[in-house]
């Protein structure tokens, strides 16, 4: 029988919800201070070689795949999650050495957003890995809502402070304001650490049978089974709009704005911007949508947004106009897009839940980053500009609406055959 204190449904402990609040907070405080960095760096090492930021990152996630599942299989979490961080700590320190230097080696700039991307992935996938062990199934109901605000609050301090800092400190001090968070962080998941060894003792963290086989049984399983397609070609289609998008911001900042400081504090502004949005919608629009609108019109909504939006820039192709269509289309996607796809996979089996959302995460989501980035370089090269690839990302942005009604109708489908048992059940 487990401990008193960690049975589900106990008295909450404040204490540890306060940890992890905070832990999320610092977490993505800490990438958001960073971000406009990596724009930054992105726009010196030229947008129209933005491919092989792209490609560089596909390589180095496929290369840390097995090294990562390594470390997962031979460690607990509660071990390995503050030794990553230390890591990571350890990669900032080196970073704000290398910015200090006055002439900074020519490599640091593609090196730096290869880094944050591959940052980025893994501490927020440690992050939700741990707070399972730290939270049992049933409190997590109830808490993993108010422990994800923590990183909505950390997504809108995080670039606030870019913006405020950067010009005073330069990018070399970003990093030492980034370590600063990430060892807040590191300290909380210390601190949290005896919840996760009790819940080990206590009983076991899941008690369903283990899935088995591997990830790419995934790509089986979509070729078997045609209500997995439409998610499959949703990934796709909105990660070939959005890389495409972000190429041309990237491109079209460099144009009008020549100082490196101000490039990076007009990106924070545009990370403060979207998650300030996301968090009102949160707040007020993403439960009434989801709960008063069926899933095939809701998946409808932002790519329709989108392809009015781009047909704007389309006729108007300015930096300020696809800079608020930038900030519309991500908090959009945080909002709306982000909790209904994920919707989508309540109303299919286990294995597919897992297996076929793992894949589409991972080697689906980087294969539309790699096809968006040398689209984009051919494209560029054959002679298109900002207002042809608006309209490509319009047409792309039609077609996934069709394509969200079709997961969204199949969704509401697959529902309707689950409650049929029920309903039909003598009473």
């Amino acid at each position: 029988m487990p401990p008193a204190d960690l049975a589900p449904g106990r008295a909450l402990s404040p204490a540890r919800l306060v940890l992890s609040f905070c832990y999320f907070f610092s977490l993505l405080a800490a990438y958001y201070v960073l971000r406009p960095v990596r724009e930054e760096m992105a726009v010196q090492f030229g947008p129209e070689r933005a491919q092989w930021l792209f490609t560089g990152t596909f390589i180095c996630m496929t290369l840390l795949v097995p090294v990562y599942g390594a470390i997962v299989s031979k460690f607990r979490r509660r071990v390995f999650v503050p030794a990553i961080y230390a890591v990571f700590i350890g990669c900032l320190l080196t970073l704000h050495s290398l910015f200090s230097q006055a002439q900074r080696p020519d490599w640091l700039a593609p090196a730096f957003v290869i880094w944050l991307s591959v940052f980025n992935l893994y501490a927020v996938s440690v992050f939700w890995s741990f707070m399972a062990d730290v939270w049992d199934p049933a409190d997590a109901k109830r808490w993993f809502g108010v422990i994800a605000g923590g990183g909505t609050v950390g997504g809108i301090v995080g670039p606030a402070l870019t913006s405020l800092l950067v010009s005073k400190i330069a990018l070399s001090g970003l990093m030492l304001v980034a370590a600063g968070l990430l060892l807040l962080a590191l300290l909380c998941s210390l601190s949290l650490s005896g919840s996760a060894k009790r819940r080990e003792n206590g009983r076991p963290l899941d008690d369903a049978p283990p899935i088995g086989g591997t990830i790419l049984a995934g790509i089986r399983l979509i070729r078997d089974r045609s209500e997995l397609r439409p998610l499959v070609l949703m990934m796709f289609l909105g990660v070939l709009m959005g890389s495409m998008i972000y190429i041309q911001q990237l491109g079209a900042v460099k144009a009008a704005i020549a100082d490196s400081h101000q490039r990076t504090a007009f990106f924070a502004n545009i990370d403060l911007s979207v998650n300030f949005l996301t968090l009102l919608a949160q707040l007020f629009v993403t439960r009434l949508i989801l709960t008063r609108i069926s899933m095939d019109k809701v998946l409808m909504i932002p790519p329709l947004l989108a392809c009015v939006s781009l047909a704007v820039l389309a006729m108007a192709p300015t930096v300020w106009v696809l800079t608020a269509i930038q900030i519309l289309t991500r908090a959009g996607r945080f909002a709306i897009t982000e909790p209904a796809f994920a919707n989508l996979y309540t109303s299919v089996d286990r294995e597919a839940r897992y297996k076929t959302k793992s894949f589409i995460d991972t080697a689906v989501y980087r294969f539309g980053d790699l096809s968006s980035a040398w689209m984009v370089a051919g494209l560029t090269n054959l002679g298109m500009a900002l207002g042809g690839f608006a309209a490509l990302g319009s047409a792309i942005s039609l077609l996934l609406t069709r394509v969200g009604f079709v997961a969204g109708r199949d969704h509401e489908r697959r529902l309707r055959t689950m409650r049929e048992p029920a309903d039909s059940a003598p009473g």
